[in-house]
């Protein structure tokens, strides 16, 4: 009975994740509620699953998308259309890469810490940085952040695969595709936007 109570979560978390993503392409606010639903889910897949970093980036996630949400209605409200995309700067790149390096090895210490027998340790903190940071570059609507997901999303296909989460597998296979698609139809829209500037 366990086992179908989470086969179902996971289900419903990769369709509301795909929603996630499918309204994140097209720069809708709808994002950020399907977001905050898959997040939901996925917080009790993960967890059952023994994916303590995902599963507590879950909770960030939750967290931020509600922050991403005011963001985005503010800039809505503020200027009639949806907060414009933009592009971070060199010194803020090589702030974040630095973060993500120390809070990759940083949370990897820590998972190996609650399980030292944990195959998937690294890639679960790999994974999870990522996310944290390009969660928080979509929150403030950055081009560069669908870089971050395709890196994160190839790896994950790779774990989820392996750990026989195969409606997550197939969700974040899509993911993959979904952020080089993003990527495509944000530069266009960012173009637009510098010429109209």
């Amino acid at each position: 009975m366990e086992d179908i109570f989470f086969r179902i979560a996971e289900i419903l978390a990769t369709i509301t994740g795909f929603c996630c993503v499918f309204f994140e392409i097209k720069q809708k606010i709808a994002l950020w509620y399907f977001g905050i639903i898959s997040a939901a889910l996925f917080l009790l897949v993960f967890f059952h699953q023994s994916f303590y970093a995902y599963a507590l980036f879950q909770v960030y996630f939750i967290a931020t998308s509600i922050y991403g949400l005011t963001q985005w209605k503010k800039s809505e409200k503020a200027n009639g259309e949806g907060m414009p995309i933009s592009r971070i700067s060199l010194r803020l790149f090589a702030i974040l890469l630095v973060l993500a390096v120390v809070l990759t090895f940083c949370l990897w210490q820590v998972l190996l810490t609650v399980n030292e027998n944990s195959t998937y340790a690294f890639f679960d903190a790999v994974i999870s940085t990522l996310s944290i940071i390009a969660t928080w570059m979509l929150a403030k609507k950055y081009i560069e952040q669908w870089g971050a997901w395709f890196i994160a999303d190839i790896i994950s296909v790779g774990v989820f695969f392996s750990c026989g989460l195969y409606p997550t597998t197939l969700l974040y296979t899509a993911y993959v595709v979904m952020a080089v698609t993003g990527f495509i139809l944000w530069r266009k829209q960012l173009k637009k936007q510098n010429q109209a500037a």
